[in-house]
């Protein structure tokens, strides 16, 4: 039994060991370039517009379940979803760099890198969010624009195909 536990306590100390070297290495060059990539376009800041979207939702149902709720309440909500989210923000990162290192080589993130270290580069991250935030509403009404011809059209295939009863 003393064997087992010298063995056990060998193994264990043998894993914190590579466990606290793997932790204190720097990251790989391609994992640097990632996260001075998020840094230069705000990406490391989404959390944050997660956040404020999930508030705004949130404040949104509750408020067509009960349209008097209290201004403050919207103000609570927003409060307590930042104050979470941005806890928690560092998860969704260390989550979205493998995503970065699957679909960028290192060429292509230094030239990313190289173009958002511009002046051009810096004007599109300020200013691409207020575009998308222009966007959605005219994506969406062209959405609701298209959804008679597609409802016609899947209303035809699938009664075509006797999927329809």
């Amino acid at each position: 039994m003393l064997c087992s536990r010298s063995s056990f306590f060998a193994l264990f100390l043998a894993l914190s060991v590579f466990e606290a070297s793997a932790i204190d290495q720097p990251p790989s060059p391609q994992r640097a370039k990632v996260i001075e990539l998020m840094e230069l376009t705000g990406a490391n800041s989404i959390g944050v517009q997660v956040g404020q979207l999930l508030a705004q939702q949130m404040f949104n149902a509750m408020q067509q379940a009960n349209p008097t709720i209290p201004k403050r309440a919207h103000e609570i909500i927003r409060d307590v979803t930042m104050e979470i989210v941005k806890q928690h923000s560092q998860e969704l990162l260390t989550l979205a760099i493998p995503l970065y290192e699957k679909h960028f080589t290192e060429n292509e993130l230094d030239d990313l890198i190289a173009f958002y270290r511009t002046p051009t580069g810096q004007k599109a991250v300020k200013e691409l969010p207020a575009l998308m935030q222009e966007f959605v509403p005219i994506s969406q009404s062209w959405a609701l624009g298209l959804q008679p011809e597609m409802r016609q059209k899947l209303h035809d295939r699938l009664a075509a195909e006797g999927l329809l009863h």
